[in-house]
């Protein structure tokens, strides 16, 4: 049986943090970024990163805001953002 030191964690470690954790810590942020405006450059992002099929999770990341946030605003711009209809009635 392998003695691991402090802060290891054996075959669990993990060497860079995946997106999952970075979106969690971008969705946990505190309010410096969920109450500033949103800029032309963030928008030209949300548009580009929506056209190439990019999910909302790595938005998330790149645009470093809330979810809510973002599906507010492409919603105001009339952006679809892939995955974003899942659960949503479909219009008849």
């Amino acid at each position: 049986m392998a003695v691991l030191r402090k802060g290891e964690l054996g075959p669990f470690d993990i060497p860079e943090p995946g997106l999952a954790s970075l979106a969690s810590e971008a969705t946990m942020m505190s309010d410096r970024k969920r109450h500033e405006r949103w800029t032309e450059a963030d928008d030209e992002l949300l548009r580009a990163m929506s056209q190439a099929g990019k999910s909302i999770t790595l938005i998330t990341v790149k645009l470093n805001r809330p979810m809510a946030s973002i599906k507010a605003r492409a919603t105001d711009l009339r952006i679809s953002i892939p995955g974003t209809e899942i659960g949503q009635r479909r219009k008849r």
